[in-house]
């Protein structure tokens, strides 16, 4: 039935500006541009929830904010990164905005409960020595930087602030298993004055990394 379409005061051609559901009864066989293959993928029936009249039928959803997974679990641009799935990460507003492009973004009031998405992203010394870190990342990770500034020696009574509290001067490529990296700066006296070579040594006697 042409006139379905097609008008005279249009010149003929093809107008639907008014027409603003069941956009399926056509365009499931055709469209034009072409649909994408990812429409029959994901089984995006429905035209209408997506293109809009005021957008030039362009596809926009700059007003959904929730319910983005029935769509984007199986596809999005760019692509979905695989730490999505390896974390269960199945909630795409949680960390998705609208206001940011839809970008990730980490909420400014983010400040708990960080283990929840980092326990596959913090470094492997964490994993390595569990009773050391723990799993409360906030602990020693503060906004805005998320810089470790709070480190916790509580468990040996080892001041953080012995030799300028940079890890890695007293724990050699961030081994925290050797126990203190001592003798790295002791060797001379360790050797000489207490016949040791040892870290182990040197905190037989200085646990605390000062006078017993």
């Amino acid at each position: 039935v042409c006139e379905n379409c097609h008008r005279y005061a249009t010149g003929w051609t093809y107008t639907h500006s008014s027409v603003t559901t069941g956009c399926a009864t056509c365009h499931m066989s055709y469209s034009n541009p072409p649909k994408t293959a990812r429409h029959s993928t994901n089984g995006w029936t429905v035209c209408e929830n997506c293109h809009r009249y005021a957008t030039g039928w362009t596809y926009t959803h700059s007003s959904v904010t929730t319910g983005c997974a029935t769509c984007h679990m199986s596809y999005s641009n760019p692509p979905r990164p695989s730490d999505h799935s390896t974390n269960g990460w199945t909630v795409c507003e949680n960390c998705h905005r609208y206001a940011t492009g839809w970008t990730y973004t980490h909420p400014t009031s983010t400040t708990i409960s960080c283990y929840t998405c980092h326990s596959t992203t913090a470094p492997a010394a964490h994993n390595a020595y569990p009773t050391r870190f723990g799993t409360v990342c906030q602990s020693c990770h503060v906004y805005p930087t998320w810089i470790s500034n709070t480190i916790n020696h509580s468990f040996t009574g080892f001041p953080r602030t012995h030799h300028a509290s940079v890890c890695a001067n007293c724990h050699a490529s961030y081994n925290y298993g050797n126990k203190g990296g001592c003798i790295e700066c002791h060797t001379a006296s360790g050797a000489k004055v207490h016949k040791t070579t040892s870290n182990a040594g040197c905190l037989s006697c200085h646990p605390v990394g000062k006078e017993p």
